[in-house]
């Protein structure tokens, strides 16, 4: 009865030390236009750059240029310019030791599917106005595509 218990045991224990992708934030930098993306993930690598701790990233099935991507600890920064095709991607990192995948995790929009829209925003809630009047932007967004 002990043994298959011990097996178990050491099954769940290996089972939870594979690293995975925990988060995946989109960015842009303003200045450029340069597109990124956050990674945060279960595992820790240090300070390097990803070339150097034999890190690859790769999105929708490009390999990002190493020297764009930037690693502390668990979280990865990778900026990109090159255009990928609209849908869903994949994010996949290759370690020494793993690889860590998250299937579908970023969608990608042509340029002339996006719309600007100027929101009005105030410092600090509420603002006040005339006569005691207190005034404050609530917003309220909804996107029906996938």
């Amino acid at each position: 009865m002990r043994a298959p218990l011990a097996v178990l045991l050491f099954a769940g224990t290996v089972a939870a030390q594979t690293p995975s992708i925990r988060m995946i934030q989109p960015n842009l930098v303003p200045a450029t236009g340069e597109k990124g993306v956050t990674i945060l993930t279960d595992a820790s690598f240090g300070a390097c750059r990803i070339d150097f701790c034999g890190i690859t990233l790769r999105i929708g099935g490009i390999d990002i240029d190493p020297t764009s991507v930037f690693v502390v600890g668990a979280q990865m920064n990778a900026y990109f310019s090159e255009p990928f095709p609209p849908g869903p991607a994949d994010v996949e990192i290759r370690t020494p030791t793993a690889t860590m995948r998250a299937p579908g995790a970023i969608t990608f929009v042509a340029a002339d599917e996006y719309e600007t829209v100027l929101l009005p925003h105030t410092p600090g809630s509420p603002l006040q106005g005339a006569n005691g009047s207190d005034w404050r932007v609530e917003l309220l967004l909804h996107n029906e595509s996938p």
